[in-house]
């Protein structure tokens, strides 16, 4: 039986893929747990329509991210941390206290950025 992933499915595959599973497996556990959707044309014209906006989501995602680049590129920031006599730091500069200072600065970062 033909399915929908609606969410990553560990041994099984990544979210909006199309994968082929035995229908008692499909029935019994993944449909009615919400896992996936049967592979009809209904649900694979839903599942066109999701992929255009998640593509677009990412589009403008990127899109944002290329604008703060483009705007701190070449930018200095400052970040304060304890060293020691042979210069030496007692703590590390994550990404989390780089973020935190372009905050300050009036960026809008996350940290996984």
């Amino acid at each position: 039986m033909k399915v929908i992933l609606l969410q990553d499915i560990e041994n099984l595959g990544k979210k909006y893929e199309i994968k082929d599973v035995k229908p008692g497996h499909a029935r019994n556990l993944l449909i009615p747990q919400n896992l996936v959707k049967p592979a009809t044309k209904a649900n694979l014209h839903w599942l066109e329509g999701q992929k255009k906006i998640v593509e677009e989501m990412v589009t403008e995602e990127l899109k944002q991210a290329q604008e703060l680049a483009s705007k701190i590129d070449g930018l200095e920031v400052a970040v304060t941390v304890k060293i020691g006599e042979d210069g030496q730091l007692f703590e590390s500069i994550s990404a989390a206290k780089i973020s935190e200072k372009l905050k300050e600065m009036g960026f809008e970062v996350k940290k996984s950025q």
